[in-house]
């Protein structure tokens, strides 16, 4: 059976309406087990909400209130805050959250209840049409190229951003990479993450003598936990 703990991974984090301050997204682990918590999720005593560490419990039980995952206590005062996420993010979060808990349909998915702030309109001369990016924009569109783009040249940038007022982003260059008939995203370190959907999925393991051997990931700031 598949582990049943609640994580998630700063590669899906959205923005708040400030554009700014984020929140994550509603994963369930991957890992097969014999009990309902794998080995790798039984340690929680991390304080990065994006380590596999963080306790944000299960997924068949509440969000905890601390967790800066989607539905949370904290994500709604967040709202009050930052203000409300765009409608791509909110549709992205919940999917995301169905896809999680499939199989316990008794927790009900929680959706937002503050209503969306309604655009101010702006007359000029020689205003120009504004598209508002978010980060599940950035995904798709990445994701829409790959199949114009030679597989030889890197395809997508992973951001990673710490949760300061002031950011300091590193982008990692990644290109598909096949082995035994899946097809993977790997780094300059020869680091391998899923591919789902065209999409930047968790981290695996790193491809060594032909093989993916199970590692832990070198950025991943769980390892100061």
């Amino acid at each position: 059976m598949l582990c049943i703990s609640r994580i998630t991974d700063d590669v899906y984090s959205q923005k708040f309406g400030n554009g700014h301050n984020k929140f994550y997204i509603e994963l369930r682990c991957n890992n097969t087990t014999t009990s309902d918590i794998c080995s790798k999720c039984i340690d929680k005593t991390g304080k990065v909400q994006h380590s596999r560490k963080f306790n944000h419990g299960t997924i068949n039980e509440p969000i905890p209130d601390i967790s800066h995952i989607y539905g949370s206590k904290w994500y709604h005062d967040s709202v009050k805050k930052y203000g409300t996420p765009s409608n791509e993010s909110i549709e992205f979060a919940e999917k995301y959250q169905r896809d999680a808990r499939k199989g316990f349909s008794d927790l009900p998915v929680l959706h937002l209840t503050l209503p969306l702030p309604t655009p101010k309109q702006v007359k000029s001369k020689r205003s120009k049409p504004t598209i508002e990016k978010t980060p599940y924009s950035v995904v798709n569109s990445v994701a829409n190229k790959l199949v114009q783009i030679d597989i030889s040249s890197p395809t997508h940038l992973e951001t990673k951003m710490e949760e300061l007022d002031g950011c300091q982003i590193e982008y990692v260059k990644l290109t598909p990479f096949d082995h035994n008939g899946t097809t993977y995203f790997k780094d300059s370190k020869n680091k391998l993450y899923k591919k789902i959907k065209d999409k930047i999925g968790p981290y695996v393991g790193k491809f060594e003598n032909h093989s993916i051997i199970d590692v832990p990931d070198s950025d991943d700031e769980s390892a100061l936990d």
